[in-house]
């Protein structure tokens, strides 16, 4: 073998190592992070985004694209995961969907959190969902606690 097979070898082997690395921080950084606001098809949505709830909420009428929401939690608050997009749809059109949405999916409606005007416990988590009206469409936000 010649000294620049050698050498070519171990520039890649070493590329290859330093490639690791980067990707692990990168990996640890965003699973860590407090709050992360990320697009579908991205790495770090497929790396925090888990939760098939928010991957399939219903997106009536929505407007541009949507951005998911990842924290690992901090404190006393919980790790959650959400998602936020515009919709033309009017509030009782996505009351009525997201609601909907929420009771299929074995969720029940909690008066208790008076925080959250739309809140619901499930088995395992907990989720609620916001409506805000914002330049003649309406901001949605939905997100599920752990």
């Amino acid at each position: 073998m010649s000294t620049y097979t050698k050498k070519r070898k171990t520039s890649i082997l070493i590329g290859l190592i330093v490639l690791i690395l980067l990707s692990g921080w990168y990996a640890l950084s965003i699973g860590f992070d407090e709050a992360l606001y990320t697009k579908k098809g991205t790495l770090s949505y497929y790396l925090t985004i888990n939760s098939e709830l928010i991957k399939d909420v219903p997106k009536p009428k929505m407007v541009g694209e949507p951005s998911y929401y990842s924290s690992c939690g901090d404190g006393p608050k919980p790790p959650a995961q959400g998602i936020i997009y515009r919709s033309r749809a009017t509030q009782e059109e996505l009351l009525k969907i997201l609601d909907q949405y929420a009771t299929e999916h074995e969720f029940v409606k909690d008066q208790k959190y008076f925080i959250f005007e739309h809140a619901y416990d499930g088995n395992k988590s907990f989720i609620h969902f916001t409506l805000t009206p914002e330049n003649g469409l309406i901001q949605v936000s939905f997100v599920e606690t752990y």
